[in-house]
């Protein structure tokens, strides 16, 4: 196990600095980093519900600290995102178009990241769909894993 960890830290992993990091989570969520990042601020701010808040920055410092992937901390946000909820529901109460624009603006917004996360379009096309949607992550492309020498020979 210490020989695979190795040889995938030395040849296949793209090591990023702490705000490369960050960005990549902002980009793994998508356009709905807004609902997660405010029940962040949310948690921090109600005290028997502070410790979750603290938890994931500590799992996001372990996280960049052990140089590990952007996907590994997926499992924490369905909670920052209820806690969003909450905040959204809260200050869209008094305004019924507010609220169903806020509703409308989630719909669409997860309906552009449905290419990413399900396999409904041919490998090219969702290539193509990544680009126009995100130009300027080139750096995305260069993330993903890679050889630095030849396969070993068939036997």
């Amino acid at each position: 196990m210490v020989e695979l960890l190795r040889n995938a830290h030395h040849g296949k992993n793209i090591e990023r600095g702490p705000l490369g990091y960050l960005l990549q989570q902002i980009l793994f969520t998508a356009l709905l980093s807004y609902v997660w990042i405010a029940g962040l601020i949310w948690l921090f701010r109600q005290g028997r519900m502070r410790f979750l808040g603290y938890a994931f920055v500590i799992l996001i410092g372990l996280m960049i600290l052990l140089h590990g992937k952007s996907y590994y901390p997926a499992n924490a946000y369905p909670y920052l995102i209820a806690a969003g909820s909450i905040v959204i529901e809260s200050r869209t109460k008094r305004s019924r178009a507010l609220r169903l624009t806020t509703a409308a603006s989630v719909v669409i917004l997860g309906l552009i990241t449905v290419p990413m996360v399900m396999p409904v379009l041919p490998e090219a096309q969702l290539a193509s769909y990544q680009d126009r949607l995100f130009p300027h992550a080139a750096y995305v492309k260069r993330s993903r894993c890679h050889r630095t020498r030849a396969p070993p020979a068939a036997a």
